[in-house]
């Protein structure tokens, strides 16, 4: 059977604050492609039956400042109809590649195990009752229910995230960090417990936490073992233990642990067991020999509203990410006053931003569950949001521009 690829980014939402609890999709779902979302399995295929290529890979990297653009190619290395990974936080749902990126006053070094697996295809689908249910209803009505197309392939795969970030008083002082600590001594510090004196220069510019994903396999098991670690450390640069334990540990349980989790790489629609999907392939259904299920063509008033839609998702999601990238940094300087000698002038202001950022948040979370409940009033929704968010002024969050140093 030849295989028409769509290439084309899904956004994927993600259920739980460290794992990624991902809906599981059988292949021979349908898909709508204007609206990227899918659909209800109009065809079917028994698991057993479908076919495999390629062969599973482990490759671990090891990544060190990269921006957004950098980690969102090394989440996607694969893709065809790569994902949009997004992961729960304890507020809102946050792109992956803005939470582990560098930004202008933090830096993250990153393990990534990474599992690239065998791509599963559909071979002989057949019209479920679902389809059948459908034949006598109109294209545009089929459409709501099939999608226009349907999942021919899904390339499976899994990787596990562990990350130190460092938060600085403010970008002048991560500069000269960076030019003072090489990647490999950062790294080594956490990794074998080296400690260097330079780390003493910064003692009150940097405080540094640790963050750990894990994408595929078992949430459960994973949530345990995070149970018996205990809360995740706040560290500074004079007292680095309880992060290097903290990570060490991580990494360790992505080695050792997380490969157990993934059923030899193989697809099954069990929860919380095996790998996910980290790209699909897409075909249309008159392509593939089912032209009773063919919908709608679309004219050029629904790529309109399916671009507007679309347009609005990112913009709202965008504003999402900036808003709880400002929260967390606002959260870790308030949090680590001590390290950063903050006085109270710079403690109320960055207090005030907070408060700010978080019923921002609020608002936008209420936005986005709405938009996805119905894409069709996301602009709308978008629009009268925006209205009533509160403005401030970011760069209160880099110190200097409150006070030199808070002495």
């Amino acid at each position: 059977m030849l295989l028409k690829k769509l290439t084309c980014l899904i956004s994927i939402l993600i259920l739980s604050k460290n794992a990624f609890a991902i809906e599981k999709k059988m292949p021979s779902v349908g898909y709508d492609s204007l609206l990227n979302t899918f659909k209800d399995n109009c065809l079917e295929e028994d698991i057993n039956q479908l076919y495999y290529t390629g062969q599973n890979s482990i490759k671990t990297f090891y990544y060190y400042d990269l921006n957004e653009e950098q980690i969102s190619h090394n989440l996607n290395a694969n893709g065809t109809g790569g994902v949009n990974f997004k992961v729960l936080s304890s507020k809102v749902n946050i792109s992956l590649n803005k939470l582990y990126s560098s930004k202008n006053s933090d830096l993250s070094i990153i393990y990534n195990n990474r599992i690239e697996g065998k791509s599963v295809h559909v071979m002989n689908p057949l019209l479920s009752n679902i389809g059948i249910s459908t034949i006598n209803l109109t294209p545009k009505e089929r459409r709501k229910i099939c999608g226009d197309k349907f999942v021919t392939g899904i390339n499976l795969g899994a990787f596990f995230m562990a990350s130190v970030k460092l938060y600085f008083r403010n970008e002048e002082v991560k500069n000269r960090f960076k030019a003072s600590v090489t990647f490999k001594l950062l790294w080594m510090s956490f990794t074998k417990n080296i400690f260097d004196k330079v780390f003493e220069k910064f003692k009150n510019d940097v405080s540094i936490g640790v963050n750990v994903y894990q994408i595929g396999g078992n949430e459960k098991y994973f949530y345990n073992f995070l149970k018996k670690l205990g809360d995740k450390p706040n560290c500074s640069l004079l007292n680095l233990q309880p992060c290097q334990t903290y990570f060490q540990n991580l990494i360790k349980y992505g080695q050792e642990e997380f490969p157990k989790q993934l059923n030899n790489m193989n697809f099954t629609m069990e929860e919380n067991h095996g790998p996910i999907a980290l790209s699909f392939e897409f075909s249309d259904y008159t392509r593939q020999g089912f032209p009773y299920l063919s919908s709608k063509e679309a004219n050029n008033s629904d790529f309109i509203n399916a671009l507007n839609i679309e347009n609005a998702i990112r913009e709202i999601q965008e504003k999402i990410d900036s808003e709880y990238i400002h929260n967390e940094r606002a959260e870790q300087l308030l949090k680590n006053s001590n390290i950063f000698r903050l006085n109270l002038s710079q403690f109320e202001i960055i207090q005030d931003l907070s408060k700010k950022s978080e019923y921002n948040l609020n608002i936008l979370k209420r936005v986005m569950d709405n938009c996805m409940i119905d894409r069709y009033q996301c602009n709308d929704l978008k629009i009268e949001s925006f209205k009533n968010l509160i403005d401030y002024d970011e760069k209160s969050l880099n110190l200097n521009t409150i006070d030199s140093r808070g002495n």
